[in-house]
């Protein structure tokens, strides 16, 4: 596998929705620089028949990518690809277990992460800007009927509840999870911790009339109502601006398409 050299006529890197829809399409082979699948509540608009339609965008990458696969278009698998581009030839680095050799005619780039080439890069003065993505389990006050909440800025923006895994059968259960947009400078902020997220959640939760669970009664016949309990579990920051590249006769930086948040 060491000494084998793949040749492709066109071949795209990347792993977002926009980078698989692409070679999906134009069936073009995909070199997979992350395992990561889009967010669970994003969506997407398609249109078939001239008519549109929203649709999970995990849910049409995960069949479009295994789709792609089976057609024998995904060579390297899934996983962190490293690549190193020089001219119209790459070394892949996969899964840090072994390196392969590929030569092209054009390389199509959604995604730059542990990717490095000889294209320029244009000067940029946009701040960087990310997506956190804050999982939390909710520990008291899980059972109610909401499905989203919107907050009144960027920092958790949208609170979205959905079926706790953590029990088992049928059940009316929910975790949550909270979506914030921020600066590079708020991402090491206190104020913007998870803590603070989870402390925001708790709020919202309480103004749209969502309690904990009921205990009892006090001393004057009152019924009384456990406190909200969210515990946080993990944080996922993703970068939603990228570094600008100029293009080369071999190597195109591609824009990724918008989904709906």
């Amino acid at each position: 596998m060491n000494k084998h050299v793949y040749g492709f006529e066109n071949v795209v890197i990347g792993y977002s929705l926009s980078a698989v829809q692409y070679a999906y399409h134009n069936e073009y082979p995909i070199i997979l620089n992350s395992d990561r699948a889009p967010f669970a509540f994003d969506m997407v608009t398609e249109v078939v028949d001239n008519t549109e339609s929203l649709s999970r965008a995990e849910e049409l990458w995960s069949a479009m990518l295994f789709s792609h696969g089976m057609k024998g278009l995904v060579p390297f698998g899934s996983g962190d690809a490293k690549v190193n581009i020089t001219g119209n030839r790459m070394l892949v680095s996969v899964r840090d277990s072994f390196l392969v050799g590929v030569e092209f005619k054009k390389c199509f780039i959604f995604e730059d992460d542990f990717v490095t080439s000889e294209n320029n890069v244009v000067l940029d003065d946009r701040e960087a800007k990310f997506r956190v993505i804050d999982w939390i389990d909710v520990r008291v006050g899980s059972n109610h009927h909401v499905d989203e909440l919107d907050g009144d800025d960027d920092f958790v923006k949208t609170v979205y509840f959905y079926p706790s895994s953590r029990v088992d059968g049928n059940h009316n259960k929910k975790d949550c999870v909270s979506v914030s947009y921020m600066g590079e400078e708020e991402i090491n902020q206190f104020e913007y911790s998870d803590t603070m997220v989870k402390f925001k959640v708790q709020k919202m939760m309480v103004a749209a009339g969502i309690t904990g669970a009921k205990k009892g009664f006090d001393a004057k016949d009152r019924q009384r109502i456990s406190n909200i309990k969210l515990e946080p579990k993990r944080r996922v920051v993703e970068l939603l601006t990228r570094t600008r590249y100029e293009d080369t006769d071999c190597v195109r930086y591609m824009k990724s398409s918008e989904v709906r948040h």
